[in-house]
């Protein structure tokens, strides 16, 4: 019984330890109260406006495109050099038959270049008024689009997106841009972000703009009503037109720079963010978008 009394020797030490450690209990807790608050504030600072640099790598897909075309355009020299079709035919017929010489028999046989390139002369006649053309056209670019080619699925996907044609199949037109923007089109890839933004693929605006300028007032006002009307009928998502426009923009697309930039800044498919706008308005009007420096000014 005597052992467990405590002495006051041994109460004098434990009374002293317990003294030393408080203030190093206190000064712990105050440090990991300023320690956690520094890490919240630094997690809502870059969740809710962040502004990290992105990694843009650009890539001009109308270059490939081009690229593409004059690798069409040497095949077919090379190909019909020693063809002689005579004098008396019509350039149009010429161009038909060096065309036909150069690539079908090779696009029967499945090489994609020869699809394409196939698909490419039927739709400069096609272009030119000779409608006969188009399905030709659509048969040799849906044959290379199904092999896996991302510019003929582009190149699908902006045929059945125009009225040029009067043949407009929007289900087709997203079925081929879809496919192209998956394999990387920075193209294809602004055009569902539109898609998803306006409920169209094209630049309805702009295009009714146009036709303000060269044609009557009344149809131009028709036009922007029907626009209007779809728009306002579309199931837009925001949330995907993000994804496609920074993909996009992420390549180096002006435009889908500039969409990107203005999602962010009135909140269209996620929160606000202020720094994000600010990064891709600054991109977009370094690369030359007059309207992206213009909203730029008016975020400072």
């Amino acid at each position: 019984m005597d052992s467990e009394k405590k002495t006051p020797a041994s109460e004098d030490i434990q009374s002293t330890s317990s003294k030393r450690h408080e203030p190093e209990s206190r000064f712990s807790r105050k440090k990991l109260a300023v320690l956690a608050t520094i890490f919240l504030t630094a997690f809502a600072v870059t969740k809710f406006t962040s502004s990290s640099e992105p990694s843009v790598k650009f890539k001009d897909y109308s270059v490939l495109h081009r690229e593409r075309n004059e690798e069409c355009d040497r095949q077919q020299v090379s190909r019909t050099a020693s063809l002689d079709l005579g004098s008396e035919i019509s350039s149009y017929e010429r161009m038909v038959l060096k065309a036909r010489h150069a690539f079908k028999n090779r696009a029967k046989r499945g090489v994609v270049i020869a699809q394409y390139c196939l698909a490419t002369y039927y739709q400069g006649l096609s272009q030119r008024g000779n409608f006969e053309h188009y399905e030709l056209m659509v048969k040799w670019y849906r044959r290379a689009a199904d092999r896996g080619d991302m510019l003929a699925q582009y190149s699908l996907g902006l045929v059945y997106s125009s009225d040029f044609y009067k043949r407009e199949d929007e289900v087709e037109a997203f079925k081929w841009y879809s496919r192209a923007a998956e394999k990387g089109d920075a193209r294809a890839q602004f055009k569902l972000g539109r898609f998803y933004s306006e409920g169209t693929f094209e630049d309805v605006v702009e295009a009714t703009r146009l036709l303000k300028d060269r044609f009557d007032t009344k149809k131009f006002l028709n036009e922007m009503e029907e626009y209007k009307s779809k728009v306002e009928s579309a199931k837009l998502d925001y949330k995907k037109a993000r994804k496609w426009y920074r993909r996009a923009a992420l390549q180096g697309d002006i435009d889908a720079q500039f969409k990107l930039a203005s999602l962010y800044q009135f909140g269209q498919g996620g929160k606000i963010d202020i720094g994000q706008a600010r990064i891709w308005y600054r991109l977009a009007a370094e690369n030359g978008n007059a309207a992206a420096q213009y909203a730029l000014d008016r975020l400072k």
